[in-house]
């Protein structure tokens, strides 16, 4: 079986702690240094944001948070969803036997994008549901779905949940059908997922040697098979952030429900249907589940249930069987006047902030040490998120990141005995090394398990890999696929953060 680090293919990894200390506010001094403060109780960004402007608290990501009811002469509905197992519930502490060994599953992964949703009336009008734009979970056209508490075995270090599409269409009494695309359009689809506001910011959601994003990320974990993945979306993609990319196929299913009805019904992703014909009790080949390879044979029948044909957008697939209406407990619009909760702006999910304006003071040189423990601990909210979500010109970090990420022993403690190298060269599997290297950096991982960086790394014009160092300098893990980001916990968070191997093993 693959391990965590080989699964994403491995060190851009980053259960990040941004180069800020938890607890206390930053100054910067005139010489580029900074003075700790003292602690900060009101929950709001720590003083590396000092006399940098107040940025507008963008509002927060809570189940509790509803629209207005109306707006722009239009009524609010809701589109909501439930993950399910047939008729019996699943996702987080709530495990089912699935697939064609009715192996006993659960998540520690169960996220999806949605957008052009469409409701249908009776007559078979569509109408657009113009998506409420509350800066957290839905932009543009693009919503996430969440299924994820943390809880159980769910693993993504964000609680919060949100499994409902909320948006504006003309009042009607006659919508009886839903439909909407899984995934991300394709003019969204290539964003630099690191520097991206949300949703596209989601951890974990976004594939860096892609380029683009996850449309459905449904991890599994049992005790005959550690890990069964399933990370669909655009297939043979090649390219460049800075140059632009070109797909071989986009896979993305549309989706369309009649006997809807907006006051009770809700819209149910069933895994039962998703693994009817899989065995998740092993791994068929070096990488257990679908992670959306050509040659993956576990990708066909999951596809398929979605609707799609793999990496063949030219052909109609088969009839989706994932996504069915069923009843769930009645929807009343909120009251008028009812607002959105608002949360601390040290929520790192509400950043990248577009509308930010950065303090040109922050823009200071920010280095992780082994000695030090500034930056943000396990257990802060920070810590396991992207650090370039704050750490860039559009956020409050101190310094403009251009690599970050944490690295853990197996037993979750932070590995503070290792070095990052950021590198080029030509992989060399078969001796676990590579050959023709140019080395880029090596950066000290400090005593939180963090390493980062603000020097000149050019991403924007080749991709690099990295490896973890020992103490001596022995190499104890590589990354043998090339990144387009140095922005590690795009990809390498939660069930996928970078362990170091025990000694006497390279990866």
């Amino acid at each position: 079986m693959r391990k965590p680090w080989n699964a994403c293919a491995a060190l851009l990894l980053l259960s990040v702690a941004c180069g800020d200390d938890d607890n206390k506010t930053e100054d910067v001094q005139s010489d580029g240094t900074l003075d700790a403060g003292p602690s900060d109780p009101s929950g709001e960004v720590p003083g590396a944001d000092a006399g940098a402007g107040d940025a507008a608290t963008p509002p927060s990501g809570s189940e509790a948070d509803v629209p207005p009811p109306e707006q722009g002469g239009k009524r609010l509905y809701a589109v909501r969803f439930d993950l399910r197992a047939g008729d019996a519930p699943f996702g987080c502490g709530k495990p089912a036997a699935l697939g064609t060994t009715k192996t006993r599953v659960e998540p520690t992964d169960a996220r999806l994008y949605v957008h052009d949703v469409t409701l249908v009336r009776s007559n078979g009008e569509r109408v657009p549901l113009e998506l409420h734009q509350d800066g957290r979970w839905q932009r543009e056209r693009v919503a996430l779905v969440d299924f994820v508490d943390d809880t159980g075995k769910c693993r993504t270090a964000n609680p919060e949940t949100r499994k409902v599409v909320y948006g504006y269409a003309p009042q009607q009494g006659d919508y009886t059908g839903v439909s909407f695309k899984v995934g991300v359009p394709a003019e969204q689809n290539h964003l630099n997922g690191a520097e991206a506001p949300a949703p596209y910011n989601a951890s974990g959601m976004w594939w860096s040697w892609s380029g683009g994003y996850k449309y459905v990320r449904l991890d599994l974990t049992s005790p005959e098979q550690e890990n069964w993945y399933l990370h669909s979306g655009a297939a043979g993609c090649s390219g460049l952030i800075s140059t632009g990319f070109q797909c071989a196929a986009r896979q993305i299913p549309s989706v369309d429900l009649l006997g809807w009805d907006p006051n009770s019904s809700v819209v149910v992703f069933d895994a039962e249907k998703l693994y009817a014909t899989s065995d998740l009790s092993k791994a068929a080949d070096s990488t257990p589940g679908c992670m959306g390879g050509k040659d993956d044979t576990e990708c066909k029948p999951i596809l398929n249930a979605l609707g799609l044909e793999p990496w063949n957008d030219a052909v109609k697939g088969p009839e989706q069987t994932v996504f069915q209406i069923r009843a769930g407990t009645p929807w009343t619009l909120p009251a008028a006047g009812s607002t959105p909760a608002r949360k601390p702006t040290n929520d790192p999910n509400v950043w990248p902030d577009p509308s930010y304006v950065r303090n040109a003071a922050l823009n200071v040189p920010n280095v992780s040490k082994a000695s030090n423990t500034r930056s943000h601990p396990v257990g802060d909210p920070r810590h396991g998120v992207s650090c370039m979500r704050c750490h860039q010109s559009n956020g409050p970090g101190l310094g403009i990141f251009t690599a970050a990420g944490s690295v853990f022993h197996h037993d979750g403690s932070p590995a503070t005995d290792v070095r990052i190298e950021i590198l080029s060269g030509t992989a060399d599997r078969a001796n676990q090394t590579f050959r023709d290297v140019k080395s880029y950096a090596i950066l000290e991982v400090d005593r939180n398990g963090n390493f980062y960086t603000t020097e000149p790394l050019p991403y924007d014009q080749e991709k690099l890999t990295a490896r973890i160092l020992g103490p001596d300098d022995t190499v104890r893990a590589n990354m043998y696929s090339t990144k387009q980001t140095g922005a590690c916990n795009t990809c390498h968070t939660g069930g996928f953060r970078i362990e170091v191997p025990p000694l006497g093993q390279v990866h």
